[in-house]
């Protein structure tokens, strides 16, 4: 689904960051980098700040381009994009009833979740 001025989904990436011992999420549409101490500062912070991007965007009409596809730095896109790919291994597996319990992610990665929020003008 394509965002739009009326109505969109946005998806976030959550994770604890062994490295720098803090949270670490993004919106993957949006391009937003959020950090804290917290997941649920982290989680809070990123939504507050997408809702007012979306709305600044529609309230200046501007470009819908401007509501999809921005590029987040590559370590984060890397992270997000293992933790995918962690997933659609994990859920193959479990199809096939084959028990998983020493995969590694990302050695980096804590705690990672997605969420997606729909969001309307």
């Amino acid at each position: 689904m394509s965002n739009t001025k009326e109505q969109g989904a946005l998806s976030f990436f959550i994770f604890f960051d062994n490295k720098e011992k803090e949270y670490a999420g993004f919106c993957i549409e949006l391009g937003i980098l959020k950090f804290g101490s917290s997941l649920a500062q982290v989680r809070e912070d990123l939504q507050n700040a997408a809702k007012g991007y979306v709305e600044t965007v529609v309230k200046h009409n501007l470009s819908v381009a401007l509501l999809s596809d921005h590029n987040i730095p590559d370590e984060y896109k890397q992270i997000y994009q293992s933790y995918i790919k962690f997933l659609g291994q994990e859920l193959l597996l479990y199809s096939q009833r084959v028990s998983t319990y020493s995969r590694d992610i990302d050695r980096r990665v804590s705690d990672p979740q997605v969420f997606t929020t729909l969001v309307h003008a």
